[in-house]
């Protein structure tokens, strides 16, 4: 299909009630390859009507979301086996001390990410999905060059933080700084491309990722270096940045780094309560683990912790579907296409099945198959394997709100419901585990996240009903 075809889609999308001989006049004019386009159905004209093409919209629009669906989670995955390759080599090559050094950095390293993505990725995607694609290039190339900017500015943060740490830690905590800039800037082409409805070009960006730390850490194993934390994360860092490379190729969009810190600025404040929201949430997630650890033993965490883990697969589900939502709920909006409702209440839904699904095939496993899979710890898991799973129930159904509340820039709610989460989870982690030991916490950890959904929903639906009726009004006056 040509891009003058496309862009009659597009128009059609969105202007779904124009009569078809009052579309304008230009948007008919195809390339001289394509049929021509008629106002009229005329079969025998040998003439494409534009009836046809709003015919056809629904189907094609169906089968774009289920490709770009597939890509996602695809995505996902390919980003998650990157950074499994890096935990095995911790896991195998690593001593005991030095495997806590690198869990920290390694940590610490995702939990900055994910907050700097929040701060200058995330307004890409809810404000310019929608774009044209003159605009979303201009928008990417300031995009990028924010996270490189951001992902620097870290960098020598930790350069500095180091002076105050150990001699012996200082290589760590510089490495897992260094990286930053590569990691965001990756980050960043993988954000644009689902922004910009090109989802299999961020497959092969962190495929490219993926087999390249693979060489990487074979090479290294092989050639018999010593394994450091501070070596694998140099490892990780420089298999990322061939990604955050071939982005620029895949582009064709040279990062401009001081469009960026423009870029900054004018979405700061979606931004920066997006970030912050972020960091609450998963930080509230890590100190209910080690309260857990600290206050029912850390035989209740390995228990917990093995039910989570059995979980993965499904939770990577969920993890992907933010950088898919959120773009296709943006266009969706743009369009006022009456079938964003659904999408974000089908969004809960389906993936609320998936959890459900993977949580009855691991009851149905036999012992065997599963002791295979997890070793002894396939038992630990299935003791606590209830609550986990209605846990990541909960946090699945709350994601059609939570990209609801994106589109529609509703940042302060969003932060204020991340705050109490955050307080909540911790607040009832810590409760049950005091009163019920691991299974009082993990009941009470599903429960906490059970009302927090409810909470987000609700919220989602009044400030959705409060727009609705403001409209209203300024349409009446």
């Amino acid at each position: 299909m040509s891009l003058r075809r496309h862009a009659v889609l597009e128009y059609i999308a969105a202007h779904p009630s124009t009569p078809s001989d009052r579309l304008p006049s230009w948007r008919l004019c195809l390339t001289p390859s394509d049929p021509p386009l008629s106002t009229s159905h005329n079969p025998g004209s040998g003439m494409i009507s534009v009836a046809s093409l709003r015919t056809g919209r629904g189907l094609r629009i169906g089968r774009l979301l289920g490709s770009r669906a597939a890509g996602s989670v695809l995505d996902e995955t390919l980003s998650s086996l990157q950074n499994f390759v890096i935990l095995f080599a911790a896991l195998r090559y690593l001593s005991v001390n030095d495997l806590g050094r690198f869990t920290l950095a390694y940590t610490g390293t995702l939990l900055v990410e994910s907050a700097l993505k929040s701060l200058v990725l995330e307004p890409l995607a809810i404000r310019f999905s929608a774009a044209d694609e003159s605009t979303l290039r201009h928008a990417g190339r300031s995009c990028v060059g924010a996270a490189l900017v951001v992902g620097a500015a870290w960098a020598a943060g930790s350069g500095a933080l180091a002076l105050a740490v150990p001699a012996s830690e200082r290589s760590t905590v510089v490495t897992a700084g260094l990286i930053v800039p590569a990691l965001m800037v990756q980050e960043a082409w993988r954000v644009y491309f689902f922004t910009a409805g090109r989802v299999w070009r961020a497959v092969v960006n962190d495929g490219m990722c993926l087999l390249g730390t693979l060489a990487l850490v074979a090479v290294w194993i092989i050639s018999g270096g010593e394994t450091t934390p501070t070596i694998l994360l140099g490892l990780w860092g420089v298999g990322t940045a061939l990604g955050a490379i071939a982005g620029m190729v895949q582009s064709r969009i040279v990062p401009a780094p001081f469009q960026g810190v423009r870029w900054t600025r004018e979405h700061w404040r979606l931004g920066s309560r997006l970030a912050g929201g972020t960091s609450i949430e998963q930080l509230s997630g890590r100190i209910s683990l080690g309260l857990i650890g600290t206050i029912a033993g850390t035989v209740a965490l390995g228990q917990f912790a093995a039910a989570r883990t059995v979980l993965t697969p499904a939770t990577t589900a969920v993890a992907s579907t933010v950088n898919f939502a959120v773009p296709e709920a943006a266009r969706l909006r743009a369009r006022r296409d009456r079938r964003l409702g659904l999408f974000i209440v089908g969004l809960s839904i389906v993936l609320g099945g998936v959890v459900c699904a993977l949580t009855a095939l691991i009851y149905v496993t036999p012992d065997a198959v599963g002791h295979v899979i997890a070793g002894s710890n396939w038992d630990l898991a299935k003791v606590l394997l209830l609550p986990v799973a209605l846990s990541g129930v909960a946090l699945a159904a709350r994601q059609g709100a939570r990209v609801g509340l994106r589109i529609r820039e509703d940042s302060p709610a969003i932060f204020r419901l991340s705050v109490a989460t955050g307080l909540l989870v911790v607040a009832g982690t810590t409760a049950g585990a005091a009163l019920g030991g691991a299974n009082g916490a993990a009941w009470s950890f599903a429960g906490s996240h059970v009302l927090t959904t409810a909470m987000w929903w609700v919220t989602y639906q009044w400030l959705g009903r409060r727009v609705l009726v403001n409209s209203r009004q300024i349409t009446t006056n």
